[in-house]
């Protein structure tokens, strides 16, 4: 699914039931540096650069003109030219804009209690503090005031793509309830320069395959896949979708020549947690080989794949 369908669904899209969850928060970190300078960031950003080394998006200072460089930066990051011009992307951000309500001081948001796990060490310097929070029900996005003022071009353009990007998961029930880390990740790889796209490395000869199936709400899922030898003794699945994520860096799993059932095959991706392979059957006679797709211990989908 592309960036502009995701982000169309989330401003435009009626409210629905999202499982339990009724709702989404957004979290940012506040230091002192070694000079006694405050500083605050979004934890998103926080946790792409501290965790996986990841270089920004230079900044505009305008987070509107860095939110649409982070659209079209997203829109590489998958192989695709950008579909839509810098005009239509600011559109859908300022309609998703009028969804925001500032609270202001002593007002205060409903806790989010969705951080999930925090892939940072947080330094005794800083600590995090609740921006933002989605109303599912009345759409609506409430965001502290105070704490946007402090933000950077940068972490309020990536604030805002948090919010449309974890209500596109939710709505989809795409993470466990109450999981908001893969989001931040994914968030951080659209704003950075040194993450290698999805399709790296692809050969031309590599042959495209494709499953379709829905999950336990009924949306229809999608995972895309290439398959091609690394050497004699590996085949290489490399995905460009993983059940309905559209994904934003290099992800694939290596097949080895001698495989036996129950095999843990590890899928290796910055875009992707709690993500592995296991195979499921082997065929010796046709040279395939099924493998599940487990999504923190729980199978989602199995694929089949040919040796070539």
């Amino acid at each position: 699914m592309k960036n502009l369908i995701i982000g169309l669904f989330a401003i435009l899209a009626p409210s629905l039931s999202f499982g339990g969850v009724d709702g989404g928060g957004g979290y940012v970190i506040n230091c002192i540096d070694s000079n006694g300078s405050e500083y605050t960031e979004l934890l998103d950003l926080y946790e792409g650069v501290e965790n996986l080394g990841l270089e920004l998006l230079p900044s505009t200072s305008d987070f509107r003109m860095d939110y649409i460089n982070s659209v079209k930066n997203g829109y590489r990051l998958q192989g695709y030219q950008p579909p839509v011009s810098s005009g239509e992307i600011l559109d859908n951000l300022e309609s998703f804009m009028k969804r925001v309500e500032w609270i202001e001081s002593p007002h205060s948001l409903p806790p989010a209690n969705d951080l999930g796990r925090i892939m940072v060490e947080i330094p005794s310097s800083c600590h995090l503090e609740q921006v933002a929070y989605f109303y599912d029900v009345s759409n609506k996005l409430a965001v502290k005031k105070d704490v946007w003022e402090r933000l950077s071009s940068l972490s309020k353009a990536a604030l805002m793509e948090h919010e449309i990007f974890y209500r596109h998961f939710r709505q989809f029930e795409l993470a466990p309830a109450g999981f908001s880390e893969e989001v931040r990740l994914n968030i951080a790889i659209r704003f950075s320069v040194n993450t290698l796209p999805v399709f790296s490395g692809l050969p031309r000869n590599a042959k495209d395959d494709f499953v379709y199936f829905r999950n336990s709400k009924g949306f229809q899922e999608a995972t895309q896949y290439s398959i091609f030898k690394v050497d004699s003794e590996t085949t290489r699945v490399q995905f460009k979708q993983l059940a309905g994520r559209a994904l934003m860096s290099l992800s694939f799993m290596d097949l080895p020549s001698e495989l036996s059932v129950d095999q843990i095959i590890p899928i290796y991706s910055n875009s992707l947690l709690g993500w592995y392979g296991k195979v499921l059957d082997f065929n010796t006679t046709t040279d395939s080989v099924t493998v599940g797709m487990y999504y923190y211990n729980k199978l989602v989908k199995s694929i089949s794949v040919s040796y070539l």
